[in-house]
């Protein structure tokens, strides 16, 4: 019979040329357009850069090339709201933050993201700022459960319902004050969340959350306990 074997020796040599071709091909244009990008960037005095990129070739390689240095990892994860495991605490009473709450709870959050975030608020201006986006957050539709334990708040966590798309929410952290972590009480917010999100009509959250690079932050292991999937990895780098 005629005709050749597309899985012949010969074929797989081409295609695995022609797959690299189309790589250099990629990572030259990547190249070329971050390249402008970075002197348009840099032409306004700016003290660093940072970039966050999907962790695979060729994006890696060219921020590297150009300088950037890899400094934490991200990853969406989600959850499908029937899957995070009921493990409600009897001993937190919880309460949604409402106007009169949010000084409390703003403040509380500040405090919960040490040590982890110390990074990311210093970025962003200060415990000051990030109190006041906390707050901003509402006017976006977040809502919020605050945590007590022996009438004293240790922990909030929240989404914004239908971000995404209808029934898919924008989970928007789980957080304990430093005292209070090893206490299970992380697992328990992310038990309320799942049960005030389904009482919201959402079937599904989503969050980017930072991990190191040789480990996974706590926020990532808890998120992955509780029945959260990695949908996608990214890498942020900075450039000095």
């Amino acid at each position: 019979m005629g005709g050749s074997d597309s899985s012949s020796p010969r074929q797989l040599v081409r295609d695995k040329i022609s797959q690299h071709q189309t790589r250099k091909i990629q990572t030259a244009i990547a190249e070329r357009l971050l390249t402008k990008a970075i002197t348009h960037v840099e032409s306004k005095g700016p003290e660093f850069l940072r970039a966050t990129t999907p962790a695979v070739r060729p994006y890696v390689e060219v921020y590297r090339k150009l300088g950037f240095k890899p400094l934490r990892r991200d990853f969406r994860i989600s959850w499908q709201i029937e899957d995070v495991p009921h493990t409600g605490d009897s001993r937190l009473e919880t309460e949604e933050v409402l106007d009169e709450t949010m000084d409390s709870a703003s403040s509380l959050f500040v405090r919960a993201l040490s040590p982890y975030w110390d990074w990311r608020t210093e970025e962003e201006g200060g415990n000051a700022t990030v109190a006041e986006s906390f707050k901003e957050d509402r006017s976006r539709g977040a809502r919020r459960i605050l945590a007590s334990l022996n009438k004293e708040s240790v922990g909030l966590v929240g989404i914004i319902p239908d971000f995404y798309e209808p029934g898919v929410a924008w989970f928007r952290g789980a957080f304990v004050l430093p005292e209070h972590r090893g206490k299970g009480i992380g697992s328990a917010l992310m038990s309320e969340i799942s049960k005030f999100a389904k009482i919201l009509g959402q079937r599904k959250m989503v969050v980017y959350t930072f991990s190191y690079l040789d480990s996974l932050a706590p926020g990532a292991v808890l998120y992955l306990k509780s029945g959260g999937k990695i949908e996608a990895e990214y890498l942020q780098l900075a450039r000095m």
